[in-house]
């Protein structure tokens, strides 16, 4: 411990003490320049474990960026159209099919673009009120996904207003006619037009190429009515009855 005193001529006025010899200093101020280069190296240790760490991220920013864009070129299935009837007395129809979900089907008439709608969560989609005249319109329809790929056509359908009911001519039996037989079955026979449909008391009958027809029937004794009713494609419809008498004969 070194002893200080301040004098003052032969007098002494204060006397102090200090704790502090050269060599403290030193090892204080060795220590403060320990510390500060630990702190150093210590830092610099975590920002080179930083560093190496994210070195791939360092270099991506002066890297050009690469943008890949997943492009679908597949286009969708073709629709399925429920099938349109080759006529229609009406002057419009209604037209439903299935497609692929979400899809937009566009349908088209005689080759140009009538109408567009989109397919339910179930594929169903429908069009009402497909306007049809009196010579033949061929309809079909295409699917387009939201890139714009276009499927092929459906299958297409012609279909024609027609209002006019078939020709029915009942030749067998004659209206009025008494019908004597040994047994209850009765050939009606007649003559229409191609694609129609006969049915005498809801029987269907048999017609040949040349548009002949016959169905045989149950004939009760006394009083028989007979409906004949020819139906075309269109659902038109022309009907023609007979009232007979029938007596079993021995």
């Amino acid at each position: 411990m070194k002893i200080l005193k301040i004098k003052n001529r032969h007098k002494v006025i204060k006397t102090a003490t200090s704790n502090s010899s050269p060599n403290q200093k030193l090892i204080k101020r060795m220590l403060l320049t320990n510390g500060i280069s630990l702190l150093i190296v210590v830092g610099m240790y975590f920002w080179m474990v930083f560093f190496i760490s994210n070195v791939g991220s360092f270099w991506d920013l002066f890297r050009k960026k690469e943008i890949f864009i997943s492009t679908d070129t597949i286009a969708p299935a073709p629709p399925f159209l429920v099938e349109i009837p080759k006529a229609t007395q009406n002057d419009s129809v209604d037209i439903s099919g299935k497609a692929e979900s979400g899809v937009k089907v566009t349908l088209y008439t005689e080759g140009s673009k009538s109408s567009e709608t989109t397919s339910d969560s179930e594929g169903t989609f429908s069009f009402t009120g497909v306007r049809v005249g009196i010579f033949p319109t061929t309809i079909y329809t295409t699917a387009t996904d939201e890139s714009d790929n276009e499927s092929k056509k459906s299958q297409a359908y012609s279909i024609v207003k027609d209002a006019t009911v078939p020709e029915l001519e009942v030749i067998t039996p004659k209206n009025g006619e008494e019908i004597k037989s040994t047994g209850h079955t009765y050939k009606v026979t007649g003559k229409t037009e191609p694609d129609v449909t006969i049915t005498v008391n809801g029987q269907l009958a048999i017609i040949n190429q040349n548009g002949e027809f016959s169905v045989s029937v149950r004939l009760e004794e006394g009083d028989n009515s007979l409906e004949i009713i020819a139906k075309d494609i269109a659902q038109n419809e022309t009907t023609e009855k007979r009232f007979v008498k029938f007596r079993k004969i021995d």
